[in-house]
């Protein structure tokens, strides 16, 4: 049996097949057998997906919710939070309508905050309903922060 990370990569491996099409769709992409891919995405099966395999399916999927999925599992793993970098640093409006919605994230997480504390404690189904409010309000300040190195032609650290 494996071990409960081994079958969270698997399941983190069954979401990217699926989101590229499914299993014919990834043999497809890859040039990988069809079985070989299940076996990447059982709980049951030792087999992991390469590096180069996950590359190929990411770079099929931009555009989705998800987008980049093992990637981002990966990162969220590891304590980090991944954003997307500017192609070409944003310009005066990009920077208010990002400012905008750090405003709106903010109003919208903020309430749901106190209204989460107001017995003095934040309970499990409160937090699952804060968690994405959250990683919007996160991610779009990280966006933000990459628009700035990009500004000043700084790689992020």
């Amino acid at each position: 049996m494996l071990s409960v990370q081994e079958q969270q990569q698997a399941r983190k491996a069954r979401e990217l097949i699926e989101a590229v099409g499914g299993l014919d769709a990834a043999a497809e992409i890859t040039g990988m057998s069809i079985s070989h891919l299940g076996r990447y995405q059982s709980p049951n099966e030792r087999d992991s997906m390469s590096i180069r395999i996950m590359e190929q399916l990411e770079a099929v999927t931009h555009g989705e919710l998800s987008h980049p999925i093992v990637t981002r599992y990966l990162a969220r793993r590891a304590g980090y939070s991944l954003v997307r970098r500017p192609d070409v640093p944003a310009g005066r409006g990009a920077i208010l309508e990002l400012l905008a919605e750090q405003a709106k994230n903010q109003g919208q997480s903020d309430p749901e905050m106190f209204r989460a504390l107001a017995d003095g404690q934040v309970d499990a189904e409160e937090a699952d309903r804060l968690i994405p409010l959250f990683y919007k309000r996160l991610e779009t300040t990280a966006q933000m922060l990459a628009e700035l190195h990009a500004i000043a032609r700084k790689d992020m650290p």
